[in-house]
């Protein structure tokens, strides 16, 4: 039987670590990472005491992409699950995400249908994650590059070379894809999320997410981006009819959140021309 492995990553949440350690503890892996810091360092005995599960505690925030890489070093290949523990997902989802994954393909993904919140930003946020479920459907089916985080299966052991990569998982589906391997969306599988409760963290969540785009466009030669990728009329068009189809009636919510996409995206490219390093959130 192929070994289950996944990594957890948090910072400073407690809440999802309580939440990341009980999933542990269910049985549904084989081994367990838990790549967290910025709460009481101190754990559950039964935790501490799990032949089967290592806690990799950051004293300081070491970033996504170096917190991978040192996490990685603990895992061997087989099917490997790379989680935000800011995510929930019944126990089902494994099961299914494994069986979505098949044989034939490299890395596979959920579909992340955010928690409904009652702010501005929460129902931007909501409509933010529904165009891009919207937007990966349509270039998975046109056979183009495209990519999903949060909540990743992958088969392979791939390591980050670069420290400062922000978008770590478009570099692992851009990684997949360059070796000859396949990327798969489930769609049908659904894992949930809370999205940012002001306009503020909106605002720098997006910024960091573009400037992300900005860099794998600049690095690695592609991107997933929609909003990068804007510029092309008919691709915009298209992405616009299939998401209408998709999600009727939230043409309007999509407007107000392409304003605070455009901003971001000023912002992105201003800390990218400044020299920023963004890799630590």
């Amino acid at each position: 039987m192929t070994l289950r492995s996944a990594i957890f990553f948090s910072y400073a949440r407690p809440a999802d670590v309580e939440y990341a350690m009980e999933k542990a503890l269910s049985d549904l892996f084989d081994e367990t990472t838990m790549a967290i810091g910025g709460i009481d360092p101190s754990t559950d005995t039964e935790i501490s005491d799990h032949k089967n599960i290592q806690i990799l505690y950051e004293h300081r925030k070491m970033g996504k992409s170096s917190s991978y890489n040192r996490a990685m070093q603990n895992i061997r290949d087989g099917h490997i699950f790379l989680i935000s523990a800011d995510t929930r997902f019944q126990d089902s989802v494994i099961g299914r995400m494994i069986e979505c994954l098949g044989d034939s393909y490299e890395l596979a993904f959920p579909r992340i249908e955010p928690f409904h919140g009652s702010t501005l930003s929460a129902k931007l946020g909501e409509v933010m994650w529904h165009f891009h479920d919207s937007y990966v459907a349509m270039k998975e089916s046109r056979n183009q590059f495209f990519c999903g985080g949060e909540f990743q299966i992958v088969r392979h052991r791939f390591i980050i070379p670069n420290s400062s990569i922000v978008n770590d998982d478009e570099y692992l589906c851009h990684r997949a894809m360059s070796g000859g391997g396949k990327i798969r969306y489930c769609r049908d599988v659904i894992v949930r999320n809370t999205v940012p409760g002001t306009m503020r963290e909106l605002l720098k969540q997006r910024v960091r997410v573009n400037f992300g785009h900005m860099q794998s466009k600049r690095l690695l030669g592609q991107h997933a981006s929609f909003s990068i990728a804007a510029v092309n009329p008919l691709e915009t068009i298209a992405a616009i009819r299939n998401f209408n189809r998709d999600y009727p009636g939230s043409l309007l919510a999509l407007f107000m959140a392409s304003i605070v996409e455009m901003i971001s995206l000023v912002g992105a490219f201003f800390y990218r021309v400044q020299g920023k390093d963004l890799s630590n959130w």
